[in-house]
């Protein structure tokens, strides 16, 4: 059978939102699917397991209308996909996967190397990519939330004796997490006092591991959900919901029928502090917002607007020609070309970004930020400029004030966890690392700490608990130990 569309979907969450497009366009949808493969035991014959570079070498023949993607992080594959389709004129879309920069307070946006259209994910999300030039606005469109996983049902089968506690990413997975175990323990002790009577059940976040850290939790009315059993399939059988505020699923639980409560560790993003009950204050770090369906339900839909799953107009979406190009193509592919030492030419490029390849010293940051009006360049500029830095050890003070000030957004730096870590490896040695923010300063050294804990689980030895301190970076050589297995890291 041969397809119209081709979809990419990295993990059981994308496979189910692109099932959902299949179903939209009549099952005219190929599915290239790398995650686990117990995600396939009930699959159809338009879904195939393999990674997606491996299966486009070895259909070169192909030809489909629209590619579709759910992210798009800058790495070499991906920069070799877009290249095969933009060769054969395919027209390239992203779906935002998720609320991730209203969630995150616009510290999490993975679609960076550049589509030729976005959809985003609704009309909020559409401004915040606008406003933080993450894409040029006339090639976004916002058709609302259409994967919608979770229905609201009309006979509850929910059990009065049973509470559901969901959590966000702890800091050994996101870097901006606040949800450290101890405050997850204090949460979980305050639902404990508040309803004794009562069973909790806790679902972590899909990558975290619950095992051994909260082994002396698990006990009397606490226990901790498989991550076998999916949020759609078990969400009735509750009659009181905990979610963190940090989680899409906190977006997709606003029409379920039990008591919904909704609690953040700090930093609150912009859904939270609108709700309208007044916070419970479990202690200083935590507070709690009863969900109101009467009167948040339509705050909820006046900051994220309506969704439109209309079969007919996603499909004309997606199979319109691409009567105008993205401008910003020629000189982002000019830039990832000398970022992944692909011979190219710089006869594409504005002065500005030739300087950054030319002779880095004298580029005007300021204005080259400015003329950044891409994810994808504020990207390669940030890595390009940053290996330069570092390899001509190039430790000018008011250079690197300028680099972190107009250069460094945090998302860049969620993105690029381990060439942000040797940056700050560098100013360390360099005793310049008053130089960052301590918001940014925060992030990073949440990711040293992942790396120890990755470290760990890689070598199964159990490392020093001092091993996490940060302050560790300020030993020279520790400090170079680190810089070399980041290198090792990245380029593996």
């Amino acid at each position: 059978m041969s397809f119209e569309f081709i979809c990419f979907a990295n993990n059981s969450h994308q496979l189910e939102k692109a099932n959902t497009l299949s179903a939209l366009l009549d099952n005219n949808l190929l599915i290239i699917y790398q995650g686990n493969s117990n995600s396939l035991l009930n699959s159809s014959s338009n879904i195939i397991l393999d990674a997606p570079l491996e299966f486009l070498k070895s259909n070169p023949n192909k030809i489909f209308k629209t590619a579709i993607f759910f992210t798009l992080h800058a790495n070499k594959d991906n920069y070799e996909i877009l290249k095969f389709f933009r060769k054969k004129h395919t027209l390239t879309v992203a779906f935002q996967e998720t609320f991730q920069l209203s969630t995150h307070n616009e510290k999490v946006f993975n679609i960076i190397l550049s589509p030729d259209i976005i959809i985003s994910s609704s009309y909020l999300e559409k401004k915040l990519i606008i406003k933080n030039c993450l894409f040029p606005d006339e090639k976004i469109i916002d058709k609302g939330w259409i994967f919608k996983s979770i229905k609201s049902n009309e006979k509850s089968t929910s059990d009065q004796n049973k509470i559901l506690v969901l959590f966000g990413a702890s800091p050994k997975i996101s870097s901006i997490s606040g949800e450290l175990d101890r405050l997850r323990y204090d949460l979980l002790q305050y639902i404990s006092r508040e309803f004794p009577w009562k069973k909790i059940e806790v679902k972590l976040h899909p990558q975290d591991n619950q095992q051994p850290r909260f082994k002396d939790i698990e006990s009397g009315n606490i226990k901790f959900l498989s991550k076998k059993d999916e949020l759609q399939e078990i969400i009735n059988d509750y009659e009181i919901i905990f979610c963190s505020e940090k989680t899409q699923a906190m977006f997709d639980l606003v029409l379920a029928k039990a008591q919904y409560f909704i609690f953040s560790f700090g930093n609150e993003n912009i859904f939270y502090r609108s709700l309208s009950c007044k916070p419970i204050k479990v202690n200083k770090f935590i507070t709690v917002k009863k969900f109101n369906q009467k009167y948040d339900l339509d705050k909820f839909e006046s900051i994220h607007g309506h969704s439109d799953n209309d079969s007919t107009s996603i499909l004309k979406l997606i199979s319109q020609p691409l009567v105008t190009k993205n401008d910003n193509i020629k000189f982002e592919n000019v830039l990832w070309d000398n970022y992944f030492e692909i011979e190219g030419s710089l006869c594409e490029l504005p002065k500005n970004h030739i300087n950054l390849l030319k002779d880095f010293k004298s580029v005007n940051l300021q204005e080259l930020a400015l003329k950044n009006n891409s994810a994808s360049l504020q990207a390669s500029s940030f890595l390009i400029l940053l290996n330069k830095i570092i390899k001509s050890n190039y430790n000018d003070e008011d250079f690197n004030k300028d680099f972190i000030k107009y250069l460094i957004k945090d998302f860049l730096i969620v993105n690029f966890p381990y060439q942000s870590l040797r940056y700050y490896l560098f100013l360390i040695r360099n005793q310049d690392a008053g130089l960052l923010t301590d918001d940014k300063e925060w992030i990073l050294k949440n990711i040293y700490k992942g790396l120890i804990n990755r470290l760990q689980l890689k070598t199964a030895i159990k490392l020093p608990a001092f091993l996490l301190s940060p302050y560790l970076l300020k030993c020279r050589i520790y400090n170079l130990i680190i810089n070399k297995i980041l290198n090792i890291l990245i380029h593996r």
